[in-house]
């Protein structure tokens, strides 16, 4: 029985070395607002866009694989989300438009991954 058991752990252990699951940072939530451009603060897992005007929001390397970030807006300023380092796929820029549009990214460790978004199909810049 506990052959059975530690070789249980182990495998666990190897399946969790070889997959990444999700993580939300429980630092409170980064609030933008203003004009300037900012950088996500990395303790957080969720940005929201309160802005009075047009603002860039870049979000750079995670420190673990499997964190998650979710970005709302609560306005209609045309917002920009960029991500700048990799990015899974071509993607690596959103322009939000209206009020309740969001995307959610999850860093794979070496990438970002775009998870989903509520948005204008228009609003979805390639970069």
């Amino acid at each position: 029985m506990l052959r059975c058991s530690l070789l249980n752990f182990i495998i666990s252990i190897i399946m969790a070395q070889e997959r990444v699951f999700p993580i939300f940072l429980d630092g409170a939530r980064q609030e933008v607002t203003g004009t300037a451009d900012v950088s996500w603060d990395g303790l957080t897992s969720t940005i929201k866009l309160n802005t009075t005007g047009d603002v860039t929001v870049t979000v750079g390397n995670a420190n673990v694989a499997g964190t998650i970030v979710h970005i709302s807006n609560d306005v209609t300023q045309a917002n920009i989300v960029e991500l700048s380092s990799t990015v899974t796929g071509d993607l690596d820029q959103l322009t939000f438009a209206a009020k309740g549009e969001f995307a959610t990214v999850m860093w794979t460790g070496s990438a970002w991954l775009w998870l989903g978004t509520q948005m204008d199909a228009s609003a979805i810049a390639d970069s």
